[in-house]
């Protein structure tokens, strides 16, 4: 069984597009688990309207490792509540993760929006990831996690004290004694939202810092000098159901929420409904 784990803060409206992904995998045999941290728009009503379990949480490590105190998985998943993935997500990521003997993975990130540092700056994120795999794994992002319940309880799970960079370093702790991968066979749609509202250079100075402060010190970055705020955001505009759609965005995805609009390698087709209609 996979545990799909994802710690949420007054997601109500951007967390329903996630649990319908989930709810319509072709991998059955799974379980989702949402830790809240005290949400007060109804966020753990409308988890268990969609048949999660609803533990209590706090910050994401916080939340994190109380999800998977209750998992009942061999396999956990972590996702942050605005990811989007497809239909056969964890049937494939499971597939390669087992072919390939890989203890923790993460995934490529695709972008919600065709604007141009948006798209500059996953792109720019899923080259430096695909190759610092194999000499620096610690880069990766925590949007979305893969790893065997045995290495993560030898790992004692994310580091609690860590209001940032806690999916680096339990990444830095699991690869002394296991593979991390990027998974090539699977993608997912992480929101765009904090990039948006913090603006682009204050969001990649913030990167650019605690992946420095990892480089260079070796150890964790400081809570401190980081401003970082959590369950903060508004809605999804546009009833694009848990994607940032801009106003005014022709192109942006509307639609996301369709299941025709997730293709099954956990792609989304960023056409729109229209689009993919008139296809022959």
């Amino acid at each position: 069984m996979v545990s799909v784990i994802i710690p949420a803060l007054n997601e109500a409206k951007w967390l329903p597009g996630l649990l319908a992904d989930l709810s319509r995998q072709t991998y059955v045999d799974h379980e989702v688990i949402v830790a809240d941290a005290r949400s007060t728009d109804g966020t753990p009503e409308v988890a268990r309207s969609f048949g999660a379990v609803v533990v209590e949480g706090g910050l994401p490590g916080v939340g994190r490792n109380a999800g998977a105190r209750v998992a009942r998985g061999d396999y956990f998943l972590f996702l942050d509540a605005d990811v989007r993935i497809g239909r056969r997500f964890i049937e494939e990521a499971m597939r390669e993760l087992r072919a390939r003997r890989i203890g923790l993975a993460t995934c490529r990130f695709q972008r919600d929006t065709h604007s141009t540092g948006v798209t500059l700056l996953y792109t720019g994120y899923n080259a430096i990831v695909s190759g610092s795999q194999f000499f620096w794994p610690s880069l990766a992002g925590g949007a979305m996690l893969l790893i065997s319940r045995r290495l993560f309880e030898r790992l004692e799970g994310y580091d609690e004290r860590l209001r940032v960079t806690e999916d680096n370093d339990l990444i830095s702790r699991a690869v002394k004694t296991a593979r991390f991968r990027i998974l090539w066979s699977v993608r997912c749609v992480v929101s765009s939202r904090r990039l948006q509202k913090e603006g682009l250079a204050p969001f990649v100075w913030k990167a650019i810092f605690t992946k420095a402060f990892l480089l260079f010190q070796g150890r964790k970055a400081p809570n401190r000098p980081i401003r970082y705020e959590y369950g903060n955001f508004a809605p999804p505009e546009n009833g694009s159901r848990g994607v940032l759609v801009r106003p005014g965005d022709s192109r942006a995805l509307i639609a996301l929420g369709a299941p025709e609009g997730i293709d099954a390698s956990g792609a989304i087709d960023t056409t729109s409904q229209q689009e993919r209609s008139a296809r022959p």
